[in-house]
């Protein structure tokens, strides 16, 4: 079981770094590159931490809801109303809005 959780924290180390290259490639390496980051974050959170199709849903929501926010009040307000949304969600299901009630923690 030990051999299972280090490949596990193998793959998603490399996958962090395939995407770390691929934002800098994109977008060109600076200091606020942590911003797509804390997206990510609350994507993951507000989908549930244990339900991979709610993190997908929850990308998808928050990505429209960022690019509207950015269209009519400004890209300023994008982080911002990302963060309300989490803060809304975490009141509403504190394990997130696909995630399970109980989660085994090992």
């Amino acid at each position: 079981m030990p051999a299972v959780f280090s490949v596990s924290w193998i793959v998603a180390g490399m996958a962090a770094a395939g995407s770390g290259i691929l934002i800098g490639s994109i977008g060109g390496i600076s200091p606020t590159m942590g911003v797509f980051g804390l997206s990510v974050l609350v994507a993951v959170i507000v989908g549930g931490l244990d339900s991979i199709a709610g993190a997908l849903v929850a990308g998808l929501a928050i990505g429209v809801v960022e690019a509207l926010v950015g269209t009519y009040l400004g890209g300023e307000f994008k982080l911002l109303v990302t963060f309300i949304i989490l803060v809304v969600a975490l009141m509403i299901r504190p394990y997130g809005l696909f995630g399970t009630v109980e989660i085994e923690r090992l």
